[in-house]
């Protein structure tokens, strides 16, 4: 091969899954060995479900960052954010109104707009899951199929019915840099 890549995930890889998101950071050490990653050569970049600004700040790593499960790219020429995503934005923030307010009174359940997806954590009120999946459910319902749900830890995204994931923000990367 010409050149190494590296494709790290932030939450659970890079960092420790946490119960509060924002309360994630990429530890010296970690960033430390990205920098040395990078001083080889090597094509290192994060590609995580965070919004693509979030991630760039927590991170601070002065690598190539992916977004919103790779919706959302940056690199050294530029931004690309995938346009079914942007299209659906409009649905998106409508579902996120609706599970703001009907989540409002349970405890321990946070719903995250993340402007290309949005995330409806339930970390805090595991017991809680049945309920808000069907919350989540009927709020979506509407928009399918604009719009998809999948499962994580602890957690029901709320994401743009498109074809394209992680891996394929890894291949963009990939050209990208080629």
């Amino acid at each position: 091969a010409s050149r190494v890549a590296y494709f790290l995930d932030f939450d659970g890889t890079l960092t420790p899954v946490v119960q509060r998101p924002e309360d994630a950071w990429l530890d010296a050490g970690a960033r430390a060995a990205i920098e040395n990653l990078m001083l080889t050569g090597a094509l290192v970049a994060i590609v995580s479900g965070r919004p693509l600004a979030d991630l760039a700040t927590r991170a601070r790593a002065g690598c190539l960052y992916a977004g919103n499960h790779g919706l959302e790219i940056l690199t050294p020429r530029g931004l690309y954010v995938h346009p079914e995503a942007v299209a659906a934005r409009g649905a998106l923030s409508r579902v996120v109104a609706e599970l703001v307010e009907r989540t409002a009174a349970l405890q321990g359940i946070r719903v995250e707009d993340k402007e290309l997806t949005a995330s409806v954590h339930f970390r805090e009120a595991p017991e809680l899951e049945p309920r808000v999946m069907i919350l989540v459910r009927e709020a979506v319902r509407p928009f399918e199929p604009r719009l998809e749900i999948r499962e994580g830890k602890m957690v029901l995204e709320i994401r743009p019915a498109v074809p394209w994931n992680k891996g394929d923000a890894a291949l963009f990367l990939l050209q990208a840099e080629a």
